[in-house]
């Protein structure tokens, strides 16, 4: 009877490990999505002359993913540390474009 349940167990492992992949493939393809934006955006503030850095948006996100981690049950400093390491990444991108 416990060879059974092993193999249950290991079933149930894979098909979630299965789920977690196909997650992280749309999480990567999100943030390449973002990344690609940035870029755009990058083009526009430097045709513009325009900062990098915009506070008030920044705030304004961060106020945005606390209402998101509490919609979706996930950790609210987990959820900050990722979306402020993309935003910083955004902001290199934009400081290393070049003017169109």
């Amino acid at each position: 009877m416990p060879h059974k349940a092993i193999k249950n167990h290991s079933q149930i492992l894979k098909n979630l490990r299965m789920i977690i992949k196909h997650a992280d493939k749309k999480i990567a393809e999100q943030i390449g999505k973002r990344f690609q934006a940035a870029k755009k955006i990058a083009k526009i503030k430097k045709r513009n002359s325009l900062p990098v850095t915009d506070a008030s948006r920044e705030r304004e996100l961060l106020v945005y993913y606390q209402k998101l981690a509490a919609y979706y049950k996930i950790d609210r400093q987990l959820l900050l540390k990722i979306f402020k390491a993309l935003i910083q990444f955004s902001k290199s991108i934009q400081k290393n474009a070049k003017k169109p």
